[in-house]
């Protein structure tokens, strides 16, 4: 089954190529580029085809597809 999350009124799912725009609790502001892997209830997953990364869902202000 396919896991999912809602961002900004978008479904964001396993398998998505996305862009993510981040700011973190120190108010760093970061963005990343990727395929979602995973999601959970604190992180999302990412593979860019190189390496894997993770984002915590609480700092992500905006989400694009790729």
């Amino acid at each position: 089954m396919k896991v999912s999350v809602k961002f900004e009124d978008k479904i964001v799912g396993e398998g998505d190529w996305i862009y993510v725009e981040c700011k973190d609790k120190d108010g760093f502001v970061y963005s990343e580029e990727g395929c979602v892997v995973d999601i959970d209830d604190e992180e999302v997953q990412m593979y860019d085809g190189n390496e894997g990364w993770s984002v915590k869902r609480e700092e992500i202000v905006s989400v694009r597809w790729k």
